[in-house]
């Protein structure tokens, strides 16, 4: 069967019938291996590195939404500094 077929197929059942024959044809292969479970300190370091990582996003889109306005502060700045000088 053609993956053209397959997708025709595939695209007449509800999407949760699909998900469920994914799952099964995935749990019924000797060679998959299974994931082991993390313990609870490899959880504490992703949590971590997780927050950390939105911290730096957040900082990184304050910067760059402050830094138009920080450029046009600084241009006046500068030229009612240079209009004052002799």
């Amino acid at each position: 069967m053609g993956i053209l077929m397959r997708r025709r197929l595939v695209a007449n059942f509800p999407f949760c019938t699909v998900v469920m024959e994914a799952c099964g044809g995935a749990a019924s292969r000797p060679s998959m291996s299974l994931v082991p479970i993390k313990q609870a300190e490899q959880q504490d370091i992703q949590s971590m590195y997780r927050v950390r990582t939105r911290i730096v996003k957040n900082r990184t889109a304050l910067i760059k939404e402050i830094t138009p306005s920080w450029r046009e502060c600084m241009r006046d700045l500068y030229e009612e500094l240079v209009d004052v000088e002799p």
